[in-house]
């Protein structure tokens, strides 16, 4: 009978450490993806940036540990400076803060999605070699 419970113990604590290891591995996982930033550059007045942000709207729906955000351009100079916008509409993405990649100018749906992706993989790359 004693080596029954030692053998119920042993197995409860098996469960109770593989719950607790999966429970900060999923947290790890949401805290590595929350660090990727999608910002849109965008004016009100310009008609690729109208047709782009329903567009990333869209593809938002598939990344959601992915952070999105807005910012409408229009007399903001010193947003313009930082990053260096040549063009509008304009797609960055930042990995721990620092921009990874752009994408400029209007692009349809499955454009949006393939940079998005290409810019994961290779952050996966990076954070599990």
């Amino acid at each position: 009978m004693a080596g029954f419970f030692k053998s119920l113990i042993f197995v409860i604590i098996i469960i109770f450490v593989g719950v607790k290891f999966n429970k900060f591995y999923e947290k790890k996982k949401a805290n590595i993806q929350n660090n990727i930033v999608f910002i849109t550059f965008y004016e009100n007045t310009c008609r690729s940036s109208q047709a782009l942000v329903p567009i990333v709207e869209e593809v938002k729906k598939e990344f959601p540990n992915i952070q999105f955000v807005y910012e409408d351009t229009y007399h903001k100079n010193n947003l313009i400076r930082n990053y260096n916008i040549k063009r509008i509409p304009l797609m960055v993405i930042l990995i721990n803060g620092k921009e990874a990649d752009r994408l400029g100018s209007y692009h349809n749906y499955y454009e949006v999605k393939n940079f998005i992706q290409k810019n994961m993989n290779s952050f996966k790359n990076i954070l599990f070699k």
